[in-house]
């Protein structure tokens, strides 16, 4: 409480070197009051909490071709320790948003249109990397700088929302903040903000928060503020109000910076967008619907008194707007019914305006009917206009990344849409149209960098080998992640085809097997590198040399023989593939057939998989086919192979002519009459078999009869120990195989082939199966239930 009531006192000392101004960040509310101080304080010197490594940026945030929201982007490197010990290389990187309604850009555009010292004050981000870990920070990806996880989960917060009948801590914050404080005045709403973040911060021991960096973040702004003190006679420091109480007790005592690693980062200013502020959309430190908050900030300076009730009148006329425009059934007296629920509802909560969630109860209730079955449309629609999708430009002062001014130029060039966070779809004709070709190449070299830019919908799939469709469709937006990842990957050029082109080259000079290798040589056709085919050819040629992985050699094989076949598709000379090296591949991944050996189930799967495509390379491609078969029949022939390899080889050798359907049915039953461990292997075996040669079934010779009976023979507990790997045998057949398989049992078993498919369980039954197993789960997690 002694720290309490000295911050309380630094509300009210309008003339003290040092004002204080807690905030959320990205809160109407708190940048309209901190508006007001700034005019009424005329501070000196501004101190944000921010990166101080990145004040380089800000003059650039508060240029007059800035438009919000953009964000500065970070990116570190660092040694942290591995398992085993031993220092490694890292990359840590986070965003910190800024958009037109949050507090610190506000102070930064008040601070430059002034001509007042205005800087960040906190650790760099590099420092903060090396602090934070786990589910808020460091290396676990790309985070936001600030948050509130602090205080939005406290027992405090938890125990307030309770009391004001509040659904979250976000509903609570509005309430109490975004209206209630409206009708405050400055010294009331920064005495408020205290006593809420310092009632929250009070469940947190002193040793959390030093572990997850936050006392060393607060010593390092604390020095800032005592340099800062010592040179203006006025300075206003603005930071999260989880730190403000704290800041001002250690400027009472001599407060030092912690000592820093003197890690380095990178920083840029890239364009942001309105979706990505959202906290709804994984943003911990956003608002809700940053559109409906947009609105309301526009608003403020005009009519406070009436900016919500405004904003929720909006959007109640945008929602049945774009509802209509969908043929929804809402009309305007929906929207008056509506508007004048939301108010009620207002009122019934003690709120002196709806707000948000009014908003959003009022739309489920007036808009949504019973009987349309559209809620979820809906809610889609109303959450996306209340997000808002728009995405602005930086600065043009600020120092551009080639790679992403190129990425500009060849998205206008190829009329791609990137001023909207909001993803759009493209479709392509790459055969019958050259420019689309080439914007083709440009959509796989961002994805082969890793972009995240677009989503390929249908097309040519070069990695299962599928061209059986010839045109594109992809899904793309240029959101402030797609950028920051262009960013991460500029060190590898200044355009983007340079980039994928040197990337390409670094993989092809790391130790990678023949299967990655042609793997790489796909990617540069259908990237449209084909300066990297010879390189990556005399590479492929020095792994198969190496190459021991039969998997590997395999799918080495299975490329060489698509690129040969799909040059029309991917545009490549006649002689792209030497006539030699397929033939090579496939020889030497024959010789290591008859020795495969594995005991884990999926890899067994796996490589019957790789033994049925190097089968079919042996027709397709004209290969001597003898190679194999003996490998076939050494495999077949060996003492308890892997069951999948063995139903493989059974069947492939049976394919070609060299096994009868009896003889392959010995094979079944040596498993389904063998002991309780070549019983449970039985399963396995039948799905390689059938895998590589299910019409096996219809052979005339009477498999499926000699099948039918070994099943029936088994006992219900060796019969159900291998249903699982028979369901999972039959998945690899078409529908119109099933239905051939069930005509045929029915035959057999002397039914009509309708009363077979009648004895399947409804789908009903499997849905309320499903959830009486989630019932009982539930209530055995809750009990507590000991096996």
């Amino acid at each position: 409480m002694d720290t309490l009531e000295r911050a309380l006192a630094l509300a009210d000392g309008a003339d003290a070197p040092v004002r204080y101004f807690p905030i959320r960040h990205h809160s109407p509310a708190c940048s309209l009051h901190l508006g007001r101080l700034l005019e009424e304080y005329r501070p000196a010197c501004i101190l944000i909490e921010g990166p101080a490594d990145t004040n380089h940026l800000l003059e650039h945030a508060a240029a007059g071709d800035t438009t919000a929201p953009v964000c500065i982007y970070y990116s570190s490197l660092h040694k942290v320790k591995n398992d085993e010990g031993e220092n490694e290389e890292r990359r840590s990187a986070c965003y910190y948003p800024l958009l037109d309604f949050s507090p610190e850009l506000v102070a930064i555009r008040h601070g430059f249109a002034h001509a007042i010292p205005t800087r960040f004050i906190d650790l760099p981000y590099s420092e903060l990397a090396l602090l934070e870990r786990g589910e808020r920070g460091g290396d676990e990806g790309k985070n936001t700088y600030y948050s509130d996880y602090y205080l939005a989960r406290s027992a405090y917060i938890e125990s307030l929302c309770k009391k004001q009948g509040c659904r979250d801590y976000g509903e609570l914050w509005e309430k109490l903040f975004e209206i209630g404080g409206l009708s405050m005045d400055t010294a009331a709403f920064i005495r408020s903000m205290l006593a809420l973040c310092h009632f929250s911060r009070v469940d947190y021991p002193p040793e959390l928060l030093e572990e997850e960096g936050c006392l060393a973040r607060e010593a390092h702004m604390a020095a800032e503020i005592a340099t800062a003190k010592a040179d203006y006679p006025r300075v206003l420091v603005v930071t999260g109000g989880f730190h403000t109480a704290a800041l001002a007790a250690l400027l009472e005592g001599t407060p030092r910076k912690p000592a820093l690693s003197g890690g380095k980062g990178d920083s840029y200013l890239i364009p942001y967008s309105m979706a990505e502020s959202d906290q709804l959309a994984g943003y911990a430190s956003g608002m809700p619907f940053p559109a409906f908050y947009q609105r309301v900030f526009e608003t403020l300076a005009k009519r406070p008194d009436t900016a919500f009730d405004d904003a929720v009148l909006r959007f109640l006329v945008q929602i049945g707007g774009a509802l209509r425009a969908q043929k929804e059934s809402t009309s305007i007296a929906d929207e008056i019914a509506a508007l004048a629920q939301s108010r009620g509802l207002a009122a019934l909560r003690e709120k002196p305006q709806q707000g948000v969630y009014e908003l959003l109860d009022a739309v489920n209730s007036a808009y949504i009917k019973e009987q349309s079955g559209s809620a979820p449309g809906i809610a889609r629609t109303v959450t996306r206009l209340r997000r808002g999708d728009r995405m602005w430009t930086v600065s043009a002062g600020v120092q551009q990344i080639p790679l992403l001014l190129d990425f500009q130029k060849q998205s206008a060039r190829h009329r791609l849409k990137t001023g909207s966070a909001m993803r759009q779809e493209i479709t392509l004709e790459i055969l019958a149209k050259p420019a689309h070709r080439e914007a083709s190449a440009f959509f796989h070299r961002l994805a082969f960098l890793g972009t995240g830019f677009g989503e390929k919908l249908f097309g040519p799939d070069y990695r299962s080998r599928d061209t059986s469709r010839v045109r594109e469709k992809w899904r793309y937006g240029a959101s402030a992640k797609v950028q920051s990842n262009l960013v991460d990957v500029s060190y590898l050029g200044g355009t983007v085809r340079e980039a994928a082109s040197t990337l390409l080259g670094r993989r092809r000079e790391s130790d990678t097997g023949c299967g990655d290798c042609t793997q790489l040589l796909i990617d540069a056709a259908v990237m449209d590198l084909t300066e990297h085919i010879a390189p990556l050819l005399d590479r492929t040629r020095e792994a198969v040399a190496l190459d021991g992985s039969f998997p590997s050699l395999s799918a080495a094989a299975e490329n060489l023989l698509f690129l040969e076949s799909a040059k029309w598709l991917l545009n490549l000379p006649d002689d792209a593939v030497p006539a030699d090296l397929l033939p090579g591949v496939y020889n030497k991944a024959a010789s290591l057939v008859s020795s495969l050996a594995t005991k884990d189930e999926g890899e067994d799967r796996a490589l019957a998989g790789s033994l049925k495509g190097l089968y079919q390379i042996s027709r397709r491609a004209g290969i001597d086919p003898e190679p194999l078969t003996e490998a076939l029949r050494d495999l077949a022939g060996r003492d308890a192979p892997p069951p999948s390899l063995h139903g493989a080889a059974v069947g492939l050798l049976y394919a070609d002519g060299r096994l009868e359907p009896d003889e392959a049915l010995q094979h079944a039953q040596a498993y389904l009459f063998g002991t309780g461990e070549q019983v449970k292997k039985s399963g396995r075996f039948l799905g390689g078999l059938f895998l590589s040669a299910w019409d096996i079934l219809f052979s005339g010779s009477g498999f499926l009869e000699g099948l039918s009976q070994v099943l029936s023979a088994l006992p219900q507990d060796e019969f159900l120990t291998i249903l699982p790997d028979l369901r999972l045998a039959f998945s690899t057949f078409t529908p119109s195989q099933i239905d051939r398989v069930g005509a045929a049992v029915a035959k057999l078993l002397g039914v009509t082939k309708q009363a077979v498919a009648a004895a399947a369980v409804p789908e009903q039954v499997l849905r309320l199966g499903r959830a009486l197993d989630g019932y009982a789960q539930e209530h055995i997690a809750k009990q507590e239930v000991g096996a």
